[in-house]
């Protein structure tokens, strides 16, 4: 069976999904890995059940279908021929399904007007694949 994927994290946060994403386990013992298999838990639940397969070359998903300001725990297994590992990658601690300020998404920058996040002002600034991204106090709005 193949060793636990390595290094899970949260890319990105919505108000109903998570975005995750990891890197190969160290080992695929000895067969090549097949899929990924995610597995969450809402907060304070006892078992983990699996939400997303995901193909070997992908190493990252969302997860959909969340409830806003709920706490997710999330792990993911490696799977092969073989089996599926016996340990998982784990997140340090419970994700809450909430919006973020900004979202990125390659080259081209779009920022959401969040209802948390008014106070600041937000400029981005593109030059071909640089981004320079900073904010400005609200006495600073530049639309002013």
């Amino acid at each position: 069976m193949p060793c636990a994927p390595q290094n899970l994290e949260v890319s990105d946060t919505n108000n109903d999904n998570v975005s995750l994403k990891w890197l190969p386990p160290l080992s695929d013992g000895g067969a090549e890995l097949t899929e990924y298999v995610v597995e969450m838990k809402p907060e304070g639940s006892s078992k983990f059940a699996p939400v997303v397969h995901v193909q070997p070359e992908t190493p990252f998903c969302t997860v959909n279908d969340l409830n806003k300001g709920d706490k997710y725990e999330f792990r993911v297994r490696a799977k092969n021929a073989v089996g599926v590992s016996d340990d998982a990658a784990e997140l340090d601690s419970p994700v809450i399904a909430k919006a973020t300020c900004g979202m990125f998404d390659g080259i081209n920058t779009t920022f959401t007007n969040v209802p948390h996040c008014r106070e600041l002002e937000y400029v981005a600034l593109s030059i071909g694949t640089c981004v320079q991204v900073s904010h400005l106090h609200p006495s600073h709005n530049l639309a002013s």
